[in-house]
């Protein structure tokens, strides 16, 4: 089951904190990202999905080194719809970070600069994507997130599809 898939079905159960009006708030803050740096929604997009797959890996990293409850820490802490640089800093070091914006400038043709002044701003997104698998009464685990962080690992978050078809699911 992909991401989206997940995200739906904690849309459709109560006791998970999704709502489609945080995937409507995470879609447009997305749509705002690219308004302000010139850059399409799916140049945003794409560069989510860079996000993405840095995040996995940062995040299995995290988890087999303190644990699945400072992930979900992590992951609750960070998201959100607004800009923050502590929450790149808490998920990447300044080595993933240039990796991060030299991939999304080759695969977006993006200014490197105007990428990296995206990242504050897409990370949070990223995360809150991942936070809305979180239990209502936080005594159980994030299905999203544990979805997210257990695929396959064939490098294809499809982080991008879930917002295309976020998108499509609020209009």
């Amino acid at each position: 089951m992909g991401i989206f898939d997940q995200i739906v079905d904690a849309i459709n159960n109560p006791e998970r904190e999704a709502s489609s009006q945080q995937l409507a708030s995470i879609v447009n803050t997305a749509q705002q990202i690219g308004n302000s740096s010139g850059a399409s929604f799916d140049g945003v997009q794409s560069v989510m999905s860079i996000v993405g797959n840095f995040a996995r890996s940062s995040l299995q990293q995290k988890r087999a080194t303190d644990g699945q409850q400072q992930v979900e820490s992590l992951v609750s802490q960070f998201s959100g719809n607004v800009a923050n640089t502590l929450a790149v800093q808490a998920l990447f070091n300044s080595s993933q970070v240039e990796q991060i914006v030299q991939l999304a400038a080759q695969k977006t043709g993006m200014p490197a600069d105007t990428i990296q002044s995206m990242l504050p701003a897409i990370v949070p997104l990223v995360l809150n994507l991942l936070k809305s698998g979180s239990q209502v009464n936080l005594s159980g685990s994030n299905n999203v997130l544990n979805s997210f962080l257990d695929a396959d690992g064939d490098g294809d978050v499809d982080i991008s599809d879930a917002m295309k078809m976020a998108s499509r699911f609020i209009n």
